[in-house]
């Protein structure tokens, strides 16, 4: 039983904001974060920058 009053609760709550937010058909600005980067780009080559430095 708490479970689902825990649901309903999450739910209405959504459903309230959405009636709060603007119904003006305009684009809402987002929050997306700073992007996280796991990998290193690879080094380039010394071949690679023989050829950059080459006119």
């Amino acid at each position: 039983m708490e479970g689902l009053q825990g649901s309903l609760d999450a739910a209405t709550a959504k459903l309230n904001s959405l009636s709060r937010a603007p119904a003006d058909g305009r684009p809402q600005l987002v929050e997306l974060g700073m992007p996280i980067f796991t990998d290193h780009a690879p080094l380039p080559t010394q071949e690679a920058e023989l050829r950059k430095h080459r006119i």
